[in-house]
């Protein structure tokens, strides 16, 4: 599924605003991960591919991680991102 095409192809004013907030409770879970992960952040950036001065941005809550470096990196730390349709009224 390409969600770039997904997300585009619904932008109304409610759809970014349930974007944003699904992405702030993302970054909030990668930065959580990050940090029980006992992992250096040269170790994630070696395995991941994603700059060792990103992930500390990330986990300072400075800046954020596209959706697949979200995903590649928390695939890493031993999780999984389920899309999950919202219930109507939602």
């Amino acid at each position: 599924m390409n969600c770039d095409k997904t997300f585009s192809d619904q932008l109304t004013s409610q759809s970014i605003l349930s974007y944003y907030d699904t992405m702030t409770e993302l970054l909030g879970q990668v930065r959580e991960a990050i940090e029980s992960s006992g992992q250096s952040l040269y170790a994630i950036s070696k395995a991941t591919g994603i700059g060792q001065s990103q992930l500390g941005k990330v986990r300072a809550g400075t800046a954020g991680l596209s959706f697949e470096a979200a995903e590649r990196l928390l695939s890493h730390l031993g999780y999984e991102v389920q899309l999950k349709k919202k219930r109507k009224g939602k």
